[in-house]
């Protein structure tokens, strides 16, 4: 009889045991899911998280100027469960957490780099027809990983991370996005900066420089004197890069040889050419 009951207890114990284990595990990968890269107006540099806001099918980053960062439209098929009536609250809302990053080749036949980033977003739940809809700002390219592949078109394959509000862990399957990555400073306007140059137009503001779409010098487009590795970068020829002691700085006029690219000079010599590496 006491063999039967420790049995019986063991079982019990084990029952339970997997009943919470099975509420801390990973869901199947439909309950969350990534939609698309939102479009970001470079104006208003305010987006909304809904089905029906214009999205972005590939990307642009010139590597000099930024990281490749896209408001990502995220559903949740979760069905609600709150019952005001019962005063049962919601379990379903989906807080986002983390972001898990691949960068692979355009053809997904070779991986270069993989992190994980810090992600903020919250989804609400769906009703029985509808998912429903919120987002989360995710880094999907770094600019050091950029800088070794311009010229190339690299995928980024995201997954998220989050968790109901129940305590249920969630993660999306990888989306993958398509982003050209151009050489240094193609995204950047260096026209108006050019010693002799007259304009009357006023600069347009852009809240993301160097990422979709081109920044204006007059603005600031970030530079590098020199990469992780070292050489000499050249970002802003045949103007210079105004450093500061880090080696990071923003296009301009040369002030000494200091600010351009090895072998370049820079010329200081009252003149056309005056403030341009040559």
């Amino acid at each position: 009889m006491r063999q039967s009951l420790q049995r019986a207890g063991a079982f019990l114990l084990l029952t339970v045991a997997a009943g919470v284990l099975g509420t801390s595990c990973v869901a199947n990968e439909s309950s969350m899911f990534i939609r698309a890269c939102l479009f970001l107006p470079v104006d208003t540099c305010k987006v909304t998280f809904d089905a029906s806001t214009t999205t972005r099918l590939a990307g642009t980053l010139d590597p000099a100027q930024g990281d490749y960062s896209c408001p990502l439209l995220v559903g949740n098929q979760l069905v609600a469960r709150g019952d005001s009536k019962q005063l049962r609250t919601e379990t379903s809302r989906i807080e986002i957490h983390t972001a898990v990053v691949t960068i692979y080749d355009s053809i997904k036949s070779q991986t270069y780099q993989t992190y994980s980033v810090p992600a903020s977003g919250f989804v609400d739940p769906g009703t029985s027809a509808q998912p429903g809809f919120g987002g989360a700002e995710v880094l999907l390219l770094d600019r050091v990983t950029a800088r070794q592949h311009q010229g190339e078109t690299l995928l980024s394959g995201v997954v998220l991370q989050g968790r109901t509000l129940g305590g249920l862990e969630l993660e999306t399957a990888e989306w993958t996005f398509p982003i050209t990555v151009t050489g240094a400073e193609q995204l950047c306007d260096l026209t108006p900066c050019l010693p002799g140059v007259k304009t009357t137009e006023m600069p347009t503001a852009t809240c993301h420089g160097g990422v979709d779409s081109t920044a204006d010098c007059r603005l600031g487009c970030s530079c590098l004197l020199k990469d992780e590795n070292g050489k000499p970068t050249g970002d802003c020829a045949p103007l210079g890069c105004q450093a500061d002691g880090t080696g990071h700085g923003v296009c301009g006029s040369c002030r000494t040889s200091a600010d351009c690219a090895a072998p370049a000079k820079c010329v200081t010599k009252v003149g056309p050419n005056q403030g341009l590496c040559q």
